[in-house]
């Protein structure tokens, strides 16, 4: 007894039902003798145990002989799963989810009694749907799952089975059932929350609606109104948090409050607003160039004038501002309180132009005033003035009159009262340096105080004591200055007269006692050494 020789043909069959052999799996030996063949199983056998044998066939040089041998062999079958339900529905949450599957296997051969699992997944989520039902429908099974607050989107759907006999299976399918949720607007804000027209305002919000599209949009309007006006809109494609920036500038038609709001709608028809928020477009501010006018001087005499300009322009472009804008010119009318507005208009360039006179209504003192501009407020700027005042100086002259003596008599040795008025073109003028002086041909005589004594009302006086005088008339000179004014100096001729005055001496009476009815007799010694005319009298 040997082994057969290489190529000798045979076959293998192996039970299809554990009772009826397939026709058969042909080969040769190899050079060992041994004859194997390549079996595949297909739908034609059934899973499990089946038995096989071998045997020569149809060989050219042995007869047909099987092997005894009781030889088994198991075959192993493919679970399918189908997830079949659901089909890309949507749903709410902490609504129900009833998952539904299917397991044939290769041959399509109904599994009704495998171990099932199903799992949902989302992104890093992931859930068991438990119990796996096994339904009363062949092959079929289910699980419910309450969606709850999960996270909102698509969600896959893994499925797992096994069964003994066959080789396990685990089937994912995608985008099985929605999730559907209002879209989320959180952390909106606009930056600045105010600002002057031409400013780009920039508003931004958080969005989030997992796998969904949503249409964010901006609205606004302008108080008073009660109408919503579209701004921009942008889509939102599969957004977490995710930031959406619009921006929206406002021009001079815009001054004013707005109220703003976004609204957020997506694909299922879901919509949600944010609150609703204000901002403010402003004026804007003015500047100021000095053009001319600082460090002038005027004359408040007659017509006179200085001319004082600015040029307003526009703080935030520094482009010059048109014609037609009001304003006017501050002055100080003592250096320090300003006068009434002097209102002017711009001219084309936005220049400020005033021909300044002086004059005594309201009363523009002389010496250093300070000056500036502004405008007033109007449709798209707010009222501004020069920051810085600018200097001007007002000129005048002075005018003297010697209201006392008049021409009166005083004798050698009188103190005599010198009074003087000095006045401007508006008035009485007060604080001058005024110095009076008898004069005599050549002589001049300085009275006391020197200079002359101020009342502070636009009077001043002084005194001479004549002692030192010659006898006869006299002129008065009086000369008056101050700063910023032109001085003055008048001479008031014949002013008053010195003479000396007559001598009595030596009076007596004779007799000095007797009755009445008698005649007495009175002396007196008279000299005048002017030899002027002279009334003696007895009292």
């Amino acid at each position: 007894k040997s082994y057969v020789p290489s190529n000798v043909q045979g076959k293998i069959w192996v039970t299809q039902d554990q009772v009826n052999y397939d026709s058969g799996w042909l080969n040769t030996t190899d050079s060992l003798g041994y004859l194997g063949a390549y079996f595949t199983p297909n739908c034609n056998y059934r899973v499990g145990l089946q038995y096989w044998k071998a045997g020569t066939y149809q060989d050219t040089c042995y007869k047909d002989v099987n092997s005894t041998l009781t030889l088994t062999t198991n075959i192993k079958g493919w679970l399918n799963n189908t997830i079949a339900y659901p089909n890309g529905e949507a749903y709410l949450s902490n609504q129900n989810v009833t998952i539904r599957g299917n397991i044939t296997d290769e041959c399509g051969l109904n599994i009704s009694d495998a171990t099932v699992s199903f799992r949902v997944i989302h992104d890093s989520f992931s859930a068991i749907c438990e119990p796996a039902l096994t339904e009363p429908q062949q092959a079929w099974y289910n699980c419910t799952w309450n969606i709850s607050n999960n996270p909102s989107g698509w969600y896959s759907v893994e499925m797992n089975s096994s069964r003994e006999l066959y080789n396990n299976a685990s089937t994912i399918r995608n985008q099985v059932f929605f999730h559907e949720v209002e879209p989320v607007l959180t952390g909106e804000f606009v930056t600045p929350s105010s600002s002057y027209w031409g400013t780009t305002f920039t508003f931004k919000v958080n969005v989030t609606d997992d796998d969904d599209i949503v249409n964010v949009t901006l609205w606004h309007r302008k108080l008073p109104s009660t109408t919503w006006s579209y701004v921009a809109s942008q889509i939102c494609n599969d957004c977490i948090n995710t930031t959406l920036t619009f921006t929206k500038t406002y021009w001079q038609a815009d001054i004013g409050t707005w109220e703003w709001f976004f609204n957020a709608s997506d694909a299922y028809g879901n919509k949600t607003n944010t609150s609703v928020q204000t901002l403010t477009v402003t004026k804007r501010p003015i500047t100021f160039e000095y053009i001319a006018g600082n460090e002038t001087n005027v004359s408040r005499i007659g017509n006179n004038i200085t001319i004082l300009t600015l040029q307003a322009k526009d703080a935030v472009s520094g482009s010059a501002l048109g014609a037609g804008l009001t304003g006017g010119f501050w002055i100080t009318t003592d250096g320090t309180n300003e006068g009434p507005k002097i209102a002017v208009t711009t001219t084309s360039g936005g220049y400020l132009n005033l021909s300044f006179d002086p004059g005594c209504s309201p009363l523009y003192e002389v010496g250093m005033q300070r000056w500036k501009g502004g405008l007033d407020e109007s449709d798209y700027y707010y009222a501004g003035n020069s920051s810085q005042y600018l200097i001007l100086y007002i000129y005048s002259a002075l005018s003297n009159n010697v209201t006392f003596p008049n021409g009166e008599s005083y004798g050698k040795g009188d103190v005599i009262q010198f009074i003087g008025e000095v006045k401007d073109d508006c008035g009485f003028v007060k604080g001058a340096t005024v110095s009076f002086r008898a004069v005599q041909g050549a002589n001049s005589y300085v009275p006391s105080p020197d200079p002359a004594q101020d009342l502070q009302n636009g009077t001043y006086n002084t005194t001479w004591n004549s002692a030192v005088g010659f006898l006869g008339w006299y002129n008065i000179t009086m000369n008056s200055s101050k700063p910023y004014y032109n001085s003055s100096f008048v001479v008031k001729e014949n002013a008053f007269f010195l003479g000396e005055r007559p001598e009595l001496a030596n009076p007596q009476v004779t007799p000095k006692q007797e009755g009445w009815g008698y005649n007495f007799s009175f002396n007196v010694s008279f000299r005048d050494l002017e030899g002027d005319i002279n009334n003696v009298s007895l009292w």
